[in-house]
């Protein structure tokens, strides 16, 4: 193999590399409904009573507890002034709010306001930054062969949140590396060592 097809291969590893970074960030936001930032494993994030629970953008809330005094209902306030409610729905003895696509601005309160309610919501967008590093360095292209790590210091989803990624080497997908599965596995990606 001559210098050119090496060079070629190695930045269409890099490529793919860049590629499944992008790919990863875009599909987090549609993934996110099946994760839970206070999740017990489940598909849920199980909203509890008497506290400030974090939400985030595209969850699925589930409303486990049986002593809320009522169907819940999210309430949205801007400046003291009421400008959405959110029904959840009932199934099963439980109740439910899909798809979570709320502002991140406003106060949000179960069955109540500011002054008389059973639990408080802090609605936030999901943050997945991802790094390409080699050891601590950031980088944007690397050597055919060497060590990569993905970081994704900042990220504000829970240790239970799943995520695939999706690597597109020279031959096409990589779907294990090193004993290290991609997809399927059911994991929350903290770090990731290539």
């Amino acid at each position: 193999m001559d210098k050119r097809d090496e060079r070629s291969r190695s930045k269409k590893a890099i490529l793919g590399v860049v590629l499944a970074t992008v790919v990863l960030a875009a599909v987090t936001v549609a993934m996110l409904g099946s994760i839970g930032a206070s999740s017990t494993g489940g598909p849920y994030n199980n909203i509890e009573k008497d506290t400030v629970n974090t939400v985030l953008i595209g969850q699925d809330l589930e409303f486990s507890n049986t002593d809320w005094s009522a169907a819940p209902v999210v309430y949205r306030y801007v400046s003291g002034n009421l400008e959405n409610t959110y029904q959840a729905t009932e199934s099963g003895g439980r109740y439910y709010i899909n798809n979570v696509n709320w502002q991140t601005t406003g106060a949000y309160y179960v069955n109540g306001n500011s002054s008389n309610y059973e639990a408080q919501l802090s609605v936030e967008d999901p943050k997945l930054p991802l790094k390409l590093k080699v050891k601590d360095r950031e980088v944007t292209t690397i050597a055919r062969s060497t060590n990569l790590n993905i970081d994704v210091g900042g990220i504000n989803l829970d240790d239970t949140d799943v995520v695939d990624l999706v690597i597109i080497g020279p031959n096409g997908q990589i779907t294990e590396k090193n004993g290290q599965i991609f997809t399927g596995n059911r994991k929350c990606l903290k770090e990731f060592y290539w």
